[in-house]
């Protein structure tokens, strides 16, 4: 009852399918804090955060109305939508347990990487994940959608954008 009241007065509406055949799951609150990087007030927030499914794959909508949160270039732009600037970010993820050292060998493997790496702790072991997102603002709503998905091109994506902000 708690997620139907509030999904009354959710900052967007949602659309039950993305792209070619992206279901929607399940949408559900994050409790989210938010510090400036110039370490000012701290803000706090909620956000909806939807799951979509095709084959194995899953995309996470994360929609919320804080755009201060957000930095308004995140990534490269693809395109626009209405007038709606659409940016993709592209990286590898590279999970590690707390105080891990990687061996030579794993080492040399995310040397390997092209493109931005970014590191996260807390991992049980080292995993290695892709991350594809676009990012965008619209009416004063933040919509970012992503996941460790490959198969996805820049058409894709501006196709899913364009569905996201008609639904709106």
């Amino acid at each position: 009852a708690q997620m139907e009241q509030y999904l009354e007065s959710a900052p967007a509406a949602l659309p039950q399918t993305l792209g070619d055949g992206y279901e929607f799951q399940q949408t559900y609150q994050v409790f989210n804090e938010y510090t400036a990087e110039d370490g000012g007030t701290a803000s706090e927030f909620i956000s909806l955060s939807s799951d979509y499914q095709r084959d194995g794959e899953t995309l996470d909508l994360i929609v919320f109305d804080q755009v201060d949160t957000m930095q308004a270039s995140h990534g490269a732009q693809i395109g626009s939508v209405d007038g709606t600037p659409i940016y993709r970010s592209q990286f590898t993820s590279v999970f590690l347990p707390v105080d891990y050292t990687m061996t030579e060998e794993e080492q040399a493997q995310v040397d390997a990487i092209e493109g931005e790496v970014s590191y996260g702790y807390g991992a049980a072991e080292m995993e290695i994940v892709p991350w594809d997102s676009i990012s965008f603002v619209a009416d004063g709503i933040v919509y970012q959608l992503g996941g460790n998905v490959t198969s996805l091109d820049e058409a894709d994506w501006m196709e899913m954008a364009e569905q996201l902000i008609a639904c709106r």
